[in-house]
């Protein structure tokens, strides 16, 4: 994508900057390419293609340098960002598993996709027996339990079985 040649330069210098390179030559050598095809680029009226793909693979390939691509590319440091984050999720509720809700979690994600569909389709059905009957297990001791075949995660034979509830 060709941008603007100030935005180009304005991209430039902040590689530059977090590369250490004091010129435009040293900084297309460490990215691996021909000091000739930066200038070129940069020369561009409308500004030529910023050499993102070469940063990216320099990033990759050397993780000790930490380039800040929000930084070299948006013009904003990844810190900015972060904090912009942890502001923005301060406030939501957090999460509140019961063992029960975070062993289920577990042992759902330990599933393969049949497995997976098995539980979703019993949630389901669970969900739908409660609504309709207005009665839902608030009792952490309290549970169903089913028992039947599971065939491509639809249920074919079974029965739900309450336990643990109290009378």
């Amino acid at each position: 994508m060709e941008i603007s040649q100030k935005v180009f330069i304005e991209k430039l210098e902040r590689a530059k900057e977090c590369l250490g390179s004091t010129s435009d030559a040293e900084f297309a050598r460490t990215i691996g390419i021909p000091p000739s095809t930066l200038n070129s680029q940069k020369k561009k009226t409308k500004g030529g293609k910023f050499p993102e793909d070469q940063l990216f693979a320099l990033k990759a390939k050397r993780p000790e340098l930490n380039l800040d691509m929000d930084y070299i590319l948006l013009g904003t440091r990844r810190d900015v960002f972060e904090t912009m984050e942890v502001e923005a999720l301060k406030d939501m509720p957090k999460a509140d598993f019961s063992d029960k809700t975070g062993l289920l979690v577990q042992l759902f994600m330990q599933c393969d996709d049949n497995g997976r569909a098995a539980i979703l389709s019993v949630a389901q059905t669970m969900a739908g027996m409660a609504n309709k009957t207005g009665h839902q297990n608030s009792d952490s001791t309290g549970g169903q339990s089913f028992a039947g075949d599971v065939h491509g995660g639809q249920f074919s034979t079974g029965t739900i079985n309450n336990y643990g509830e109290k009378k």
